[in-house]
């Protein structure tokens, strides 16, 4: 858990860094998060695959569910955490 949390916070801060608008940074987090929780659940099809679920359907439901497991992920963070607006230093 530890691990997951100091990835978000390397990713938070690597997007803080970006001038760019704070709806920008929130969908470039909701993106990278998708992306990577949808790799997750794609690795983990394709080590069960041969047993279970091995159907087009089932990759898209591993796949899909993670992701929507992302989007939550990001409210929480962002509930505790914002971002700052690009136009000028962060106060």
């Amino acid at each position: 858990m530890n691990d997951m949390m100091n990835c978000m916070k390397y990713l938070w801060e690597r997007i803080e860094r970006k001038n760019w608008s704070e709806s920008a940074k929130y969908k470039c987090l909701l993106c990278l998060l998708s992306a990577v929780f949808g790799a997750s659940g794609l690795l983990a099809w394709l080590a069960v695959r041969s047993w279970i679920c091995g159907t087009i359907g089932g990759m898209l439901c591993f796949i899909g569910c993670p992701m929507v497991v992302s989007w939550f992920v990001a409210f929480f963070y962002t509930c505790n955490h914002s971002f700052h607006n690009g136009s000028g230093p962060a106060v």
